[in-house]
């Protein structure tokens, strides 16, 4: 018998595997283009061309790193005092399963099956280029490996891993910094829709696999290992 969280894996496997059959392709180009357009049209606001073009700017990626240790640090702060030696442990673990995706990532959809995939501002003409409008070149807008969105996975699978050790308020801070680190790129025309939201899909099923395989625990092994490194490192130096 399979338990829910195998039945949890077929599916999303399952759903992630769907855009790469032919049959959908059509439908998700579809609606890659139609979402594209209503997004970017949005940029007629001034004051959303300034917002969404910080948040695609190179500096957001030290922005984005000081609120996601920030939140993590919160969810330390705010845990049950019984449990924050290990919830420290858990949550230092998340960044050493999110390095292993990711390198899993890079080796499936880079090494094997290379694949390529230009951003909507390279296929399409673009109603508002920030980069353009800003002068500022910066200003992230375009990728010829736009698939699947590395922020969009990098964020939700810390944020769908840090909901199991994190009150319901600090898993909705990080539900918020999640998605500020994904929606504005595809306004600006980084990633379509489908590259995002594929990597939300395969971000879910990592964590499930990591779940399921007790992958979480091997991670936790690692912190607690390197915690032992440092130790041994200060008492001899």
């Amino acid at each position: 018998m399979f338990n829910r969280r195998a039945i949890s894996i077929f599916w999303l496997f399952f759903i992630c595997a769907i855009c790469f059959l032919p049959p959908t392709h059509g439908l998700i180009e579809y609606l890659d283009h139609k979402i594209f357009f209503l997004a970017n049209s949005v940029l007629s606001i001034k004051a959303l061309q300034y917002f969404f073009g910080y948040l695609n700017h190179s500096y957001e990626r030290k922005l984005n790193l000081v609120f996601v240790i920030a939140v993590s640090i919160l969810a330390y702060i705010y845990s049950d005092k019984s449990q924050k030696r290990e919830n420290a442990t858990n949550i230092a673990a998340i960044f050493v399963g999110l390095q292993l995706w990711l390198a899993i990532i890079n080796l499936i959809f880079t090494d094997i099956l290379d694949l390529t995939r230009d951003s909507p501002s390279l296929a399409l003409p673009l109603q508002y280029n920030l980069s353009e409008i800003f002068n500022d070149p910066e200003i992230k807008i375009s990728s010829t490996r736009s698939f699947p969105g590395g922020h969009a996975f990098t964020a939700s699978y810390w944020w769908l891993s840090l909901c199991r050790y994190s009150s319901s308020r600090i898993s909705m801070y990080a539900f918020i910094v999640a998605l500020l680190m994904i929606i504005p790129r595809i306004f600006v025309g980084a990633h379509w829709f489908s590259d995002v939201l594929f990597a939300m899909w395969f971000a879910a099923l990592a964590v499930q696999i990591d779940l399921y395989t007790r992958l979480w625990y091997y991670y936790g092994r690692i912190i607690k290992l390197l915690i032992r490194v440092i130790k041994c490192f200060k008492l001899f130096f």
